[in-house]
């Protein structure tokens, strides 16, 4: 009976830790597609074609 709740504690412990992961995972991809947006901004402030 004692051990069952420590065991759901750890559970949801993994749970936010694999949470945390796939955001910073997904951040890394937008952020990736904002810095390619903004250098092709700059490249077209810079050379106007």
């Amino acid at each position: 009976m004692n051990s069952y709740p420590k065991r759901n504690f750890f559970h949801t412990e993994n749970n936010l830790h694999f949470q945390k992961k796939r955001i910073f995972k997904n951040g890394k991809k937008t952020l990736l597609k904002l810095l390619k947006l903004l250098g092709k901004l700059l490249l077209k402030l810079m050379c106007p074609t």
